[in-house]
Formats: structure tokens, C-alpha cells, sequence
């Protein structure tokens, strides 16, 4: 059985993870819908997600509490992205697309199943089993917000060993991650997924020309940052309010997350 997974560590990205189920399964998937939970998730919010995921499943908290590097990164609330590593325990899946619960799924991409992260669990070689798209800040990293991995209980207690062990260099999931499949960026093609599997329009940079000529061939975008999607501000007629910083391409995207809000979620979460 192969699925895709997200997670939820509070209630304060309920919008997201419902926004992300909805468009997946406006996308038509054929594949299972699973949400990672920890207890401060409270019961309301879990009703919504049962609703809309086949699974929904508890798990505990894990923490960097890597006050330095989390502060080199600016991000100082991301220390508990590290209960991500519980995704490479869910072994029930034979297969795992992972979807952070900020980005958003434009068409069918079910061929991530099938393309992508396909070497054995046997292998020595971690990289072959896991498949990531590169990240817009340094591309010889990969962006942990959407992967593709087999999960095995070997990768998850490499995860927990190495991040007790040495940590993470920027005291989130994402330098963990990338530690640990350290032969990513030289690894196979099957191996490293194009960058609109996991578009990340930023505020420091655009590349405008780059986002017209592919901006029919996107797949997921993720919404980086510390300022979400369900964070902007809306006119009467649900059209998203510009922000100074925003680029023309963000804002559109940011307005079809909302379209997708407002046709299946709705309300107040």
C-alpha cells in the first residue's frame, strides 16, 4: 500500500493540512491520504482531518532544541519539524510520498510512485530509496517539504541516532535530512525530483521568466516561510490582499490556495 503523508504538530497549520488533502484529492489520486498528529492537536481539528484522510495517526513530539542553529536559520519555532523522522517508521506504506501540511498539489502526482526513490531496502546505499527536489536557497541541498521514501525501520533509527548523536546543522528536519542522504545532490536522476514538484516562491527571489515559461507544468508549491497562505488578508470578493514583499507569481499562487479553501474547506478552522 502506498500513501501520502503529512503532518500536524499544531493547530495552527489545520488550514493547511486541509488544503493539501483536498487539492490531493481533487487531483484524483489513487493513492491513500495519511496525517502524522501529536497530542496538542485537539479533538474539533482531528474530526475535520478523519474527515478528509483514510489515517490519522498519533504520534510523539521529537525536538531539536537547537536554540543556536535554529537561530542562524531564523526560524526559531522549527525545532519540532524533527518529529518528521516519524514518517521513515510508518512501514505499514510500502511507499511514502511526504507533503509538508504548507504546500499545495496543482495536478495528479501519482507518478511519483512510480519514477521515484525505487532502490531496495536491502541496499546499502540510503540514497537510493529516497527522492527530493533541490532547495531554492542552496540547490545542492534538497527541500524536506516533499520527498519520496520507502520507509524502513533502519532509515528511522539512523534518523533518531544521527540526531541525538550529532544533531542537525540547521536545527531543523531539513539538515538532518540532508545529512543522513548526504549522496543526494550526487545520486541518480530517479533521485532527484525537478523543482516544480516542490516550487518555493520566496520573497528575497523570483525568477519571473523561469515562472511563465513552467508555470503550466507545476506540480506542488510550497509556501515557505513564516507567513502562510491562510495568514493573508482577503477583499470582499476573496481576491488575496498584495503584500509589499510579494512577487506577482506568489500572490497567484497564494489566491489558488484559497480557491481550493473556499470550494472544500470554508469556515472558520
Amino acid at each position: 500500500m502506498e500513501a501520502y503523508i503529512t503532518l500536524l504538530t499544531n493547530n495552527n497549520y489545520a488550514s493547511g493540512a486541509l488544503v493539501l488533502a483536498h487539492s490531493l484529492r481533487t487531483s484524483q489520486t489513487t493513492k491513500q491520504l495519511a496525517i502524522l498528529i501529536t497530542a496538542t492537536v485537539s479533538r474539533p481539528i482531528r474530526d475535520k482531518l478523519a474527515a478528509v484522510f483514510d489515517s490519522v495517526i498519533e504520534i510523539g513530539e521529537i525536538d531539536s532544541y537547537s536554540t543556536k542553529n535554529l537561530a542562524l536559520l531564523g526560524r526559531p519555532e522549527l525545532g519540532i519539524t524533527l518529529t518528521k523522522i516519524h514518517v521513515f517508521n510508518q512501514t505499514q506504506y510500502s511507499k511514502v510520498v511526504f507533503l509538508d501540511a504548507d504546500t499545495l498539489v496543482l495536478r495528479n502526482i501519482d507518478d511519483l510512485f512510480d519514477t521515484a526513490a525505487n532502490g531496495s531496502l536491502d541496499d546499502e546505499d540510503r540514497n537510493k530509496r529516497f527522492a527530493a527536489s533541490p532547495d531554492a536557497g542552496w540547490p545542492d541541498c534538497f527541500n524536506s517539504g516533499v520527498f519520496v521514501c520507502k520507509p524502513s525501520f533502519k532509515d528511522y533509527t539512523g534518523l533518531i541516532q544521527m540526531a541525538s548523536q550529532q544533531g542537525t546543522f540547521d536545527g531543523g528536519d531539513q539538515g538532518l535530512l540532508n545529512s543522513y542522504f548526504s549522496g543526494w545532490s550526487r545520486g541518480e536522476a530517479s533521485n532527484r525530483l525537478p523543482f516544480t514538484y516542490n516550487t518555493t516562491p520566496t520573497a528575497s527571489y523570483s525568477y519571473a521568466p523561469a515562472y511563465q515559461q513552467y508555470r503550466d507544468r507545476l506540480a506542488v508549491v510550497h509556501f515557505i516561510g513564516n507567513f502562510k497562505p491562510w495568514q493573508w488578508l482577503r477583499f470582499a470578493d476573496g481576491a488575496v490582499f498584495p503584500r509589499n514583499t510579494s512577487s506577482k507569481d506568489s500572490i497567484d499562487l497564494v489566491q489558488q490556495w484559497w480557491n481550493v479553501f473556499d470550494n472544500f474547506v470554508g469556515g472558520k478552522v
